[in-house]
């Protein structure tokens, strides 16, 4: 993945299992297994805090970027066309109560398609704090004079924005969950995610690497590319989150193992066998 993230004490941890597996005789076959399956499971839970998970809240994710990022031309304009234009500004429409403009150095409303997205990544990778679409910038007798103040498009181009966001939405959790259905064939995912996996597989954005199955000590690594890792502190975090639990997880396999506990080598559970009272 291309991010920076802390595998130490899980790497640990996954040799402390092949480690305890070998001690209780199990084959190298067996240990492949387990390492197999505890590598999907991880791969599955970093799938399922990336999201979305539905439909619908791709959407709203898609939407919110949008409106997060730029602003959309208003649909009220009564003012001649172009509007009234001073030196570095547009009028685009008055009301009652309000006027509202925007400088010309915002108004991209020439922008459609592949250019209209290129502008607004642009913008996006500019990683500035969030501001108000519109804020009031003077008054003009009962008028508020109103600046929009984010790059202003189309709302066509809006929709072109929204509609390519929405194309490559969910790829990236489905990247992760491609290696996870790998190695855990049962893990449940919803019909979006389902849906995104086959496009994400076809981008290439996920390889794993078994290469280091055949050595004392069993390794895999799985790689995930995609644009939504990059720079991106709040996804770190979340994954991090997922890898130290998952440490963690594993930490709790291992105790009960030393306490007599069998290992499931194809799901990864851990559990005691029941005993019967003998009179």
């Amino acid at each position: 993945m291309n991010a920076t993230l802390d595998y130490s004490v899980l790497n640990k941890r996954l040799s402390d299992l092949a480690g305890a597996l070998f001690g209780r005789g199990s084959g190298d076959g067996e240990v492949q297994q387990a390492l197999k399956t505890e590598t999907g499971q991880l791969a599955g839970r970093i799938g399922d805090v990336i999201g979305p998970k539905t439909k619908a809240r791709a959407t709203r994710r898609a939407t919110g970027a949008v409106f997060k990022t730029v602003a959309i031309l208003p649909s009220e304009l009564n003012l001649d066309e172009p509007g009234v234009q001073h030196p570095d500004w547009t009028w685009l429409y008055a009301s009652k109560g309000a006027l509202v403009g925007v400088k010309n150095s915002d108004d991209h409303t020439g922008l459609e398609g592949q250019s209209a997205m290129d502008f607004f990544r642009g913008e996006q990778g500019k990683n500035l704090p969030p501001k108000k679409a519109r804020i009031q910038v003077g008054q003009r007798g009962k008028q508020r004079i109103i600046q929009i103040q984010k790059g202003m498009v189309t709302r066509t181009a809006a929709n072109s924005i929204q509609s390519s966001i929405m194309g490559k939405m969910g790829q990236l959790g489905a990247a992760f969950y491609n290696v996870a259905i790998r190695y855990v064939p049962r893990k449940k995912v919803t019909s979006f995610q389902a849906s995104r996996m086959p496009a994400a597989e076809r981008a290439g954005k996920s390889r794993v690497d078994e290469q280091g199955m055949n050595t004392p000590e069993p390794a895999i690594t799985f790689t995930v590319f995609g644009k939504g890792l990059e720079n991106n502190p709040n996804l770190d975090a979340k994954i991090q989150r997922v890898i130290d639990g998952t440490g963690r997880i594993l930490q709790a396999k291992l105790s009960k193992l030393a306490r007599g506990a069998k290992y499931v080598f194809e799901t990864g559970q851990v559990y005691f066998e029941k005993t019967e009272d003998t009179l």
